[in-house]
């Protein structure tokens, strides 16, 4: 029975799905409190970057110092040393780090190393300018990606608050925006970055012992090369493709704990699914009605005996949303037609129905501003008297979904159900899935799950409710409802219809991650080509570097329209 059973007292305006959500899961003050706390952690960690800046911007004047006076070559040297040291001192620590775990590719490491090597051959003015810009351009390079992150959020409508909050949350998590393809990538590079750097050094000896170089310029070619031969600008996107396409799924209803169980999902071929999952039909409901020249008793009272002895769905939706005293004998002459009835109640002509219902009546219901819905007019006698709005009845077509499933890869689709064979069999035929297993029950569920998974030889994803607690062995596991602590996903009951599109959204963050590794790769091969032939410096070098991550960090926005590569690939 629908709410609002009796309009014999005043109706509230009914409540949209997102506002009920929202309002039963409103965070409570222990949520609030670790929400105060993010946010101060956000503060801290932008005061970190305003030191940075000050430190930035006394090395810079120091720099600048230098350039216009004349002072002894010692005071310069000095000098220019306090501004390396006041503008990377942080860079250093991290290179000795680097240097401990013999992690030679890193940032800091070559930076620092061209650094300290550009003072005892003559580059000091250069070696200084390259740490200041670096520390510069990396600085900008990470606040645009968190700002990049932060805006991926925004898109989540604001009226889901407890999904907005949901997915801030896991999006803080340690290591949740971080993609597989990233470490795939950095440990394909990182073999070829170390033998670039040690091409530079052998050729550096090269030029000096056998072509007669300057040694001087030969150690400066080489410190160009060495410092743009190191991952940061390859990986730098790496993170925000994550935190973009977390915000992408969590507008759609989806919340991820990491964005690596989402790119987990490119590739799937087999999808098992829970009847359960499936949003229950939405049944039309009486959105208004008015009435100037009736009474509300008699107004329902005429339509429900109009309606008695109808079949047709919105007649049914009235009769059980409706009360009034009925009274026999009082209709005759009954007749329907689709959008509504007519018939003689105590001698005059009546009439239910929808405007084009009418029209064929040859009677022109008045013009009233546009209704959300269907409104159904009642005519007695050929008198206007009143109109009923109703909702029009939602139903997600199961079909659909599985359509859209195979149209991005998946081969095979099964229906699991605790329903017999028979309650199932109108559902499975209608949804077109691979296989039904009806009647299974909480104690033979996982097993057959994990028996599907393992039987598949394929990647496997697997929707369930959220009313089970053991984590199957599926590759990806989304549970429908709004707890994700024993899953990789959560997507809330309202916004199931929206999984299919999860699948291109994991294809993409490859493609992008792709796209973002050969154009950083190319800007690099292009720049150590130019130093090694003695077109390029340490501060081209490095600002090169430093604007292909800027591009890479923008490119990683495109995670959620079509991708460059494959658009090129398709031609």
């Amino acid at each position: 029975m629908r709410q609002n059973r009796s309009f014999f007292v005043p109706m509230a305006p009914p409540k949209r799905r997102s506002d009920r959500n929202s309002a039963a899961a409103r965070p409570g003050k222990q949520r609030r409190k670790r929400k105060e706390a993010s946010l101060q952690g956000e503060a801290s960690g932008f005061l970190k970057y305003e030191l940075l800046i000050f430190r930035l911007a006394v090395s810079a004047a120091i720099f600048a110092f230098v350039l216009i006076s004349r002072l002894p070559a010692y005071a310069d040297a000095l000098l220019l040393f306090l501004a390396c040291l006041l503008a990377g001192y942080d860079a250093a620590f991290a290179a000795g780090k680097a240097a401990l775990t013999k992690d030679f590719t890193s940032d800091s490491f070559a930076v620092v190393l061209a650094t300290v090597l550009s003072f005892p051959i003559g580059f000091a003015e250069e070696g200084t300018a390259l740490i200041i810009l670096y520390q510069v351009f990396r600085m900008l390079v990470l606040l645009l990606a968190d700002r990049n992150g932060t805006l991926a959020f925004e898109k989540i409508d604001s009226r889901e608050e407890n999904l907005r909050y949901l997915a801030r949350q896991e999006a803080r998590q340690e290591d949740a925006e971080e993609i597989r393809i990233a470490s795939v990538i950095g440990d394909s590079v990182k073999p070829v970055l170390f033998f670039t750097m040690i091409l530079a050094a052998a050729l550096a000896v090269i030029m000096a012992g056998f072509l007669h170089y300057n040694l001087r310029v030969a150690i400066h070619r080489a410190l160009s090369m060495i410092v743009v031969a190191t991952p940061f600008s390859i990986l730098a996107g790496m993170p925000v493709i994550g935190k973009v396409s977390l915000g992408h799924a969590a507008a759609n209803g989806t919340i991820f704990q990491r964005a690596a169980d989402l790119e987990q999902l490119d590739g799937t071929k087999n999808v098992l699914v829970e009847k359960s999952c499936f949003p229950e039909p939405e049944k039309p409901k009486i959105l208004s009605y008015s009435s100037e020249s009736l009474d509300d008793n008699t107004f329902f009272m005429l339509i429900r005996h109009l309606l008695e002895s109808s079949e047709q769905a919105f007649a049914q939706v009235i009769m059980e949303n409706t009360e009034s005293r009925m009274i026999p004998d009082l209709v005759s002459d009954f007749a329907e037609t689709p959008g509504g009835v007519e018939a003689v109640i105590q001698g005059s002509q009546a009439y239910f129905g929808t405007r084009s219902f009418l029209n064929g009546k040859g009677i022109n219901p008045p013009e009233y501003a546009e209704e959300k819905g269907i409104v159904y007019y009642l005519y007695l006698a050929g008198r206007y008297g009143g109109k009923m709005v109703l909702s029009e009845a939602k139903e997600d077509d199961v079909s659909d979904i599985v359509h859209e499933m195979r149209y991005y890869g998946v081969n095979h689709c099964v229906l699991l159900s605790t329903e017999s064979i028979e309650e199932v069999t109108e559902f499975s035929n209608k949804s077109e899935f691979d296989e039904v297993f009806a009647g299974i029950n909480t104690e033979n569920r996982l097993s057959l799950i994990n028996e599907l998974v393992h039987a598949g030889n394929s990647k496997t994803l697997c929707i369930r409710p959220v009313t089970f607690d053991t984590r199957s062995d599926a590759d990806v596991e989304i549970r429908v409802g709004e707890n994700i602590d024993d899953a990789d996903a959560v997507t809330l009951p309202q916004f199931f219809t929206s999984i299919p599109m999860l699948f291109p959204l994991s294809r993409r963050i490859r493609e992008i991650a792709a796209e973002n590794a050969i154009l950083a790769f190319s800007v690099k091969a292009i720049m150590i080509f130019f130093s090694l032939i003695g077109y390029s410096n340490l501060w081209i070098s490095i600002t090169a570097d430093m604007a292909a991550a800027f591009a890479a960090v923008m490119n990683a926005n495109r995670v959620t329209s079509k991708s460059l590569l494959k658009t090129f690939l398709n031609k």
